[in-house]
């Protein structure tokens, strides 16, 4: 029983740490660089500091989270 639960467990785990490995990091290093070459360095690289920002929007738009004068502040 033990063993059974932990080959589930493991198999999760390892699906999981799959899709971050390639989707969330792998192919996006690849389009932000390209997006970086096509508008350049110095005005692609300004959208780094909107992204807290874009983060709370979408965070309450996409997940129904709500947003407080905490998190604003």
């Amino acid at each position: 029983m033990i063993i059974i639960v932990w080959y589930i467990c493991f198999t999760n785990c390892l699906v999981g740490f799959s899709y971050v490995s390639i989707f969330s990091q792998f192919l996006a290093f690849f389009a932000w660089y390209h997006g970086m070459s096509i508008g350049g360095v110095a005005r692609v690289s300004q959208i780094q500091l909107l992204q807290p920002f874009l983060t709370i929007i979408f965070s309450g738009l996409l997940l129904g989270e709500q947003i407080t004068h905490r998190e604003i502040s």
